[in-house]
C-alpha cells in the first residue's frame, strides 16, 4: 500500500519530469492506477491545454476512460465559451465529435487562441486514444 509520502515523492516525479517521461510500468495496476488518479486530481480545478493534457493523459493510463471523455467534454464546452475555437476544434477531434467538428472547422483560424500550437497535445492524446482503441470508451 502507498503512503501519503510515497505519492508525494511520485506526483514530484511526474511533475518534474513529466508525465511522458516516467515509466510506472514495474509497479502493480491498481499502484498506478491510484497513483494516476490522484495526480489527475490535482489538475482536476484547472483550465486549458496543459492541465487538460495531464489530466486526460492520466485518466487514460489509469484506464478511467469516462473521467477523460468527461474532462475532454467540459473543456470543450468552456473553451467554445471562451471564443477558442481551434483549441475547442482539437477536442471535438478527440471526441470524435463529427457535428463539432464540422462546425468548427469554419471558424478554427478565427478565434482568441488562432496562433497558438497544439500540434502535441493533439498527436499525443490521440494516440494515447489509438492505443486504448479496444476500450470503447466513446460509447
Amino acid at each position: 500500500i502507498f503512503m501519503e509520502h510515497d505519492f508525494k515523492e511520485m506526483f514530484r516525479l511526474l511533475s518534474n519530469k513529466g508525465i511522458d517521461n516516467v515509466n510506472l510500468e514495474m509497479l502493480p495496476f491498481d499502484q498506478k492506477k491510484e497513483i494516476y488518479e490522484k495526480y489527475a486530481e490535482l489538475f482536476v480545478n484547472e483550465k486549458g491545454k496543459d492541465a487538460t493534457y495531464i489530466v486526460v493523459k492520466a485518466y487514460y493510463k489509469a484506464n478511467n476512460f469516462n473521467k477523460a471523455k468527461e474532462r475532454l467534454v467540459n473543456e470543450l464546452k468552456e473553451s467554445v465559451k471562451e471564443k477558442k475555437f481551434k483549441y475547442s476544434y482539437y477536442l471535438a477531434l478527440l471526441l470524435k465529435d463529427d457535428e463539432m467538428i464540422k462546425f468548427l472547422e469554419q471558424f478554427k483560424d478565427d478565434g482568441v487562441d488562432k496562433n497558438i500550437n497544439f500540434d502535441h497535445f493533439y498527436t499525443e492524446l490521440k494516440s494515447e486514444t489509438e492505443a486504448k482503441h479496444d476500450k470503447l470508451w466513446w460509447i
